[in-house]
């Protein structure tokens, strides 16, 4: 028999680890999920999945994608550069440490500076003697801007990668705690053009208000594929079920199209 499958590889190590501390809490382990594909469980429409959309998680240390074709993952891939990269920015920028750099930010923050008016200031908080003093938000925002800009390339460079020549007419849908940063969409769409949207948990009975956010679309999705493939059982392609013994682990996400795999 012959399947075309989406094959997806990780760390063993890692995987074992995530596993054993949740283990640790007396829950269990019944299957793995990429992060991105949990995530357009709970953001994505059944049209945009069918039109073909580039679904983008920013997280705290990375950027994952997932390509949406025909109804079906297509591409999946992860930038290893994040929401914690736009900290360490700032705090070098601003000569500031990074739990405050964080705090500024997720408050004063925006990557889009233009959109911020040019009077606008912000007070940094005085540290190790130094008195505080006001500074131009737009200042502030100049190195989120840059390293978004960088992020918007290594996507494109992602989707080039994948074999599109162009973004699919789904557009593209911003997730992760990342996305909810000031300016986003607007610079994304921008940058590239066609259309762009935040994608959040939605259209979900019973979710609490405070849930309904881009930082918990991974969160609530994985609920979500639990509940939609519960009773399925994922292996390795060796047909191995134990995490023991393997230097990587292999999932496959069937298409609906049957061809070869090599």
């Amino acid at each position: 028999m012959e399947i075309e499958a989406h094959v997806v590889m990780g760390d063993a190590e890692a995987m074992k680890g995530t596993a054993k501390a949740i283990e640790t809490n007396k829950a269990t382990v019944k299957s793995m999920v990429v992060q991105s594909l949990a995530s357009a469980e709970a953001t994505l429409t059944g049209d945009e999945k069918e039109m073909g959309v580039v679904l983008v998680d920013m997280g705290g240390g990375t950027t994952d994608i997932a390509i949406y074709r025909q109804g079906q993952p297509w591409y999946s891939a992860v930038i290893p550069v994040g929401g914690m990269q736009m900290t360490r920015d700032l705090s070098v920028a601003l000569k500031t440490p990074m739990h405050m750099a964080e705090e500024m930010k997720i408050k004063w923050g925006c990557v889009m500076p233009e959109m911020v008016a040019a009077d606008d200031e912000v007070v940094i908080p005085s540290f190790q003697g130094q008195p505080q003093h006001s500074l131009s938000r737009r200042i502030l925002s100049d190195p989120l801007n840059a390293r978004m800009m960088e992020i918007i390339k290594l996507i494109v460079m992602k989707v080039t990668q994948s074999g599109l020549k162009s973004f699919p007419s789904g557009g593209i849908v911003l997730t992760g705690g990342g996305a909810e940063m000031t300016g986003l969409a607007e610079l994304v769409q921008k940058t590239l053009g066609g259309q762009v949207r935040i994608g959040y948990p939605e259209e979900i009975a019973g979710l609490p208000d405070q849930l309904r956010k881009p930082a918990f679309s991974a969160a609530v999705g994985l609920l979500l594929w639990g509940i939609k493939h519960q009773g399925e059982t994922r292996s390795s392609l060796n047909g191995d079920r134990s995490m023991s013994g393997l230097k990587s682990f292999r999932w496959g996400l069937g298409r609906r199209k049957v061809a070869a795999v090599r």
